[in-house]
């Protein structure tokens, strides 16, 4: 009988097909790798958020309490739809949001199993999931409708960032967060490497015309700039000495060329910045937020004067009119508002500490048309 059956050409083929569906799941299982819960959370949310839920005020809110403000649900449907400056997180498989919910809610940090991607793709589904909020990857991509372009320039698209910077510079940006970006010191060398990689095949596709503003600020830390008190410095720091000329960079003669038909009125960019004071006044309990940069202290701060009767242009085209905030115990900060206009919109780009209590910090100085920030009081 058992001859029978092994001489039967239907045994054969179901034993060998048996064989093969064996072999193809132990592939599959081989191709899985594992990850857990707070290294999805570190690679797609820590960036804006935190490595320890912290958050990044004014823009990106602490997530501590998120158990007490929001249910599983409606954090699920936030990752996978966006809020705000918060874009979707569509490249997540289920598994990995739910993983990075339970690790969010304290439950757990649950393995999950994921397919390996390329570098390109793995750096493509990081830029998606963080820089995307605020760069597009190509000038003829759409402007990414995201919360801090109410208030600031939009940063260059990063196609060709790879050429604009060598990789010493780039870690170095993703390291500071220079400006209102935020830190991505959490991303591990693979992550790095996976977009710097994924920019890569950017390169010719769409790159931004001239030189931009980061370019700038890391021309001036190299040539003639400075650091510390008005150097460039990370996010809620100050931008750099914005009026200083770079050796060797031409700025002057650019900007001297440019076409300023359509220049602004005093009173356009004092609405702007009203605006922009305003809408931060309105997620932030009826303050403004802004960080000292020297006493390292988050300021609370409302509106009482802005001094339309003060405005100045910095030789990169910046701007500054300055405006009186005061903190609840009666200080009193004279903050100056860098606006920049870009696509027919004006935008605040920067805002810094000028006087405390009349105190100054800084002074400006008026050279061949153009004002200059000085460091110390002459």
């Amino acid at each position: 009988m058992k001859r029978s059956i092994r001489k039967n050409p239907s045994f054969w083929l179901i034993a060998i097909l048996t064989v093969v569906v064996i072999f193809l799941l132990a592939m599959k299982d081989e191709g899985k790798i594992k990850t857990t819960g707070r290294q999805l959370y570190l690679t797609n949310c820590a960036a804006c958020h935190g490595a320890n839920f912290e958050g990044n005020l004014p823009t990106f809110p602490s997530l501590n309490d998120v158990k007490n403000r929001l249910t599983r649900k409606q954090i699920h449907t936030q990752i996978v739809n966006g809020k705000n400056a918060m874009p979707p997180f569509g490249h997540l498989a289920p598994a990995e949001i739910n993983a990075i919910i339970d690790y969010l809610l304290g439950e757990a940090n649950p393995t999950v199993e994921t397919t390996p991607l390329s570098p390109e793709k793995r750096g493509e589904l990081i830029f998606k999931g963080t820089c995307n909020s605020c760069h597009r990857a190509t000038v003829n991509d759409p402007r990414p409708e995201s919360l801090p372009f109410r208030h600031h320039m939009e940063p260059a698209p990063l196609a060709g960032a790879t050429r604009r910077f060598s990789k010493e510079a780039f870690n170095w940006i993703l390291d500071m967060g220079p400006g209102y970006m935020p830190s991505f010191s959490n991303l591990g060398k693979e992550d790095r490497e996976a977009v710097w990689r994924y920019l890569k095949t950017l390169e010719g596709k769409g790159e931004p015309r001239g030189m931009t503003m980061m370019q700038m600020h890391w021309q001036m830390m190299g040539r003639g700039g400075m650091m510390g008190k008005g150097g460039m410095m990370g996010r809620g720091g100050m931008m750099g000495m914005m009026g200083r000329k770079c050796r060797g960079m031409g700025w002057r003669e650019r900007w001297r060329r440019e076409d300023r038909v359509n220049k602004p009125t005093t009173e356009m960019i004092a609405e702007t910045i009203r605006e922009h004071i305003q809408f931060d006044q309105k997620i932030n309990d009826g303050f403004y937020v802004l960080e000292d940069p020297r006493s390292g202290k988050t300021l609370r701060l409302t509106l009482e004067k802005i001094h339309r009767d003060r405005l100045l242009q910095t030789i990169d085209g910046l701007l500054v009119m300055g405006v009186d905030m005061l903190l609840p115990s009666g200080v009193r900060y004279d903050v100056d508002f860098f606006v920049q206009q870009q696509d027919g919109e004006l935008m605040v780009f920067q805002a810094m500490i000028h006087k405390v209590n009349d105190q100054q910090r800084y002074i400006w100085k008026l050279k061949d048309g153009y004002w200059e920030q000085m460091e110390e009081k002459e």
